[in-house]
């Protein structure tokens, strides 16, 4: 009877030493799988953190087509009315850690003499200088063309643009024209073409609709800007906000 009793509290015994031991299998499980959601979730928050907030400098030159035209065979870049002189563009664009960034740019330009402005060719000693700022939101198709290093855009947005007194001659009539700003409503395209993460250089269009005023409707009309430089990508844990 004694050997009985002790076979039966032995086989109880293995039971709940079994059960203790499944317990424990189960309770690592749930354990290392919390571990590994957490770990996940890290993982996705640093990639957030890494698209997210990025900067982008810019550093180049631009063209400005203020003739007023139009397209011709004869002359496809308008080098009669194109402006080239001390032609330095800045720029600085954050990524908002999707397609969009927004990007601001500073623009200055000279009006060459003999140049074509607006039906007027500029007369000598009366060049004008140009000074814009300009800030757009930008929607980048890189993603959806799955590509690297060719990123292509599209943006839309405002200005504010400045160009300096001058003489310009219409025909046979001098016409004195005041230094006059003007905001504008841009809207264009471009490429930035990626040479490494940080480094690559851009080409840029932009059309800028001059919003008239009172008493200058007739000076005030549309341009056509071109530009082109160096762009470098700043990652996000390099230049942190956050305190």
């Amino acid at each position: 009877m004694l050997k009985i009793v002790t076979m039966k509290k032995s086989k109880l015994l293995g039971i709940i030493a079994t059960a203790l031991f499944c317990s424990s299998l189960i309770n690592a499980q749930n354990v290392f799988n919390a571990s590994n959601a957490s770990l996940n979730h890290l993982d996705n928050t640093t990639i957030v953190n890494e698209i997210a907030g990025n900067w982008f400098l810019s550093l180049g030159l631009n063209i400005i087509d203020d003739g007023g035209a139009g397209y011709h065979k004869t002359d496809p870049l308008n080098t009669n009315s194109s402006h080239f002189s001390n032609p330095f563009m800045l720029g600085a664009e954050y990524n908002t850690g999707t397609n969009f960034s927004i990007n601001t740019s500073f623009s200055f330009n000279k009006y060459l003499i003999g140049k074509n402005v607006d039906g007027g060719i500029i007369q000598k000693g009366s060049e004008a200088g140009y000074v814009a700022f300009d800030a757009t939101a930008k929607y980048a198709l890189k993603k959806i063309l799955n590509s690297k290093v060719f990123d292509p855009y599209v943006f839309a947005g405002a200005g504010y643009t400045k160009i300096g007194k001058h003489t310009s001659l219409f025909g046979t009539e001098l016409k004195r024209i005041p230094a006059i700003g003007r905001m504008t409503l841009n809207y264009g395209f471009g490429a930035n073409f990626w040479l490494s993460n940080t480094w690559g250089v851009y080409l840029n269009f932009m059309a800028k609709y001059g919003v008239k005023q009172k008493n200058y409707e007739a000076e005030i009309t549309n341009q056509l800007q071109f530009s082109f430089g160096g762009i470098y990508h700043i990652p996000s844990n390099n230049f942190n906000w956050r305190v």
